[in-house]
């Protein structure tokens, strides 16, 4: 008889899938937007290194049959005891970035599911913080134009120098 994946499972692994299976029981039957569905991604794996791939995925999963794609919200990590959520400027930027179209979840509805998923998170002794957008990287500035009109100049009087010392020497 083949034992059951969740006894083969290393500490940290089992923690995660815990953790997953909490949150999906608790906040899975939520709704956010009227119909996306909140979901923490358990890891498939009997093992995570020792928690180095302990980290799991929270997103917002669209209706069946919708043209939308789920996007990450945030993570979590039972063996750090934290968890990250995205607010919604972050998230929309990435998902602008990744698709080439905003979210569709509302702010408010964005901003109202944070608050539940951070008192979940908290309620399971995480430390929960929200993390807005990175910064955006500095504008490219060009290179210095090369200075080539005096180099240009000396060249040409060098030239016209050569020319004139020879045509002078017949």
């Amino acid at each position: 008889m083949p034992i059951p994946k969740e006894e083969l499972q290393t500490r940290f692994a089992s923690e995660a899938r815990e953790l997953a299976e909490a949150f999906n029981e608790a906040l899975g039957p939520t709704r956010v937007a009227r119909d996306w569905r909140p979901e923490l991604l358990a890891p498939d794996v009997l093992s995570t290194a020792g928690g180095v791939q302990a980290t799991l995925h929270l997103r917002l999963v669209p209706p069946r049959g919708s043209s939308n794609v789920a996007f990450v919200v945030g993570n979590a990590n039972p063996k750090d005891h934290a968890a990250e959520l995205r607010t919604f400027d972050h998230a929309d930027r990435l998902h602008r970035e990744r698709h080439g179209v905003a979210i569709v979840v509302p702010r408010a509805d964005y901003d109202a599911f944070l608050d539940v998923a951070e008192r979940f998170f908290r309620a399971q002794g995480m430390q929960t913080t929200r993390v807005g957008p990175p910064s955006l990287p500095p504008p490219s500035i060009p290179p210095p134009a090369r200075k080539l009109a005096p180099i240009a100049l000396v060249a040409v009087t060098i030239v016209l120098l050569l020319v004139l010392f020879f045509w002078l020497k017949k």
